[in-house]
């Protein structure tokens, strides 16, 4: 039997740019920010994380902290940019001050997980997970089931993602995920349907046509595994993604007789 490979959504797990999550400027004004100075700078923050100067955005998050030492979003903004830039540690030490400053806030939690999760601290990011989920930050829900399938622990990274998907049953991400453990579980035909839905949801998404076409190979379905890689193939060169394009080309082979 072949080794699956496996793709976790949209390479959450793997890409750095998705560590931690920006916490919008409505979230901020909420906080009593002090004065019009201070929102220019938040617009500012804001407008160089969408361009993607993530270093220029540290700039202005320090600027707004210097004002609002007591202000946790801005650390956790602040954190998000650093994340972005590949500092995880620095990011986490904002998160952790952002958790000392809001204890009862979910958002520090989950990015605090996210990045912990990035650096495979899977033992330390469950707990984070856990309480952003207490404060009502449903997505934890999604990156929990990743920590727990990654520890092998795939009955509880199951329970997880049922409990998002019953939260959002549009999310194609999550049936994705459940069907990588319904995989763990040796649950191949009901990974098939997670995989099936979460292509019906969003058919553009390549990783959904690679984790089915695994599965299909697994049980020996190998036409079922060439069509969707091919599909996968396709959609990657669309895209322009030439690592995934190299990826999957690596993987084509024409399907052979049982």
């Amino acid at each position: 039997m072949r080794k699956l490979r496996l793709h976790w959504g949209n390479a959450l797990l793997l890409a750095v740019g998705a560590v931690a999550t920006v916490v919008i400027l409505s979230i901020l004004a909420s906080t009593g920010s002090p004065g019009r100075n201070h929102q220019h700078l938040v617009a500012a923050f804001n407008q160089e994380m969408e361009l993607g100067n993530f270093q220029e955005a540290i700039n202005l998050a320090d600027q707004i902290i210097e004002r609002d030492p007591g202000d946790f979003v801005a650390y956790v903004n602040r954190g998000t940019a650093r994340a972005r830039l590949g500092q995880i540690h620095d990011a986490i030490s904002d998160f952790d001050q952002a958790v000392q400053l809001a204890p009862d806030e979910g958002a520090p939690y989950h990015n605090r997980g996210r990045a912990r999760l990035d650096l495979k601290q899977l033992q330390a990011a469950i707990p984070d997970f856990t309480r952003a989920i207490e404060l009502g930050y449903d997505a934890s829900y999604y990156y929990r089931s990743e920590a727990h399938a990654l520890l092998g622990n795939y009955q509880e990274a199951l329970f997880d993602i049922d409990q998002l998907i019953q939260l959002q049953p549009a999310n194609a991400r999550a049936y994705s995920n459940r069907g990588v453990s319904n995989i763990g579980l040796g649950k191949y035909q009901d990974a098939i349907s997670d995989f099936d839905e979460a292509i019906r949801i969003d058919p553009q998404n390549a990783s959904f046509y690679l984790n089915r076409a695994a599965v299909h190979e697994t049980i020996g379905q190998h036409e079922a595994a060439y069509d969707d890689r091919n599909a996968a193939l396709k959609l990657a060169q669309t895209a322009g993604d030439a690592a995934m394009v190299a990826a999957i080309q690596d993987l084509l082979q024409p399907p052979t007789a049982d």
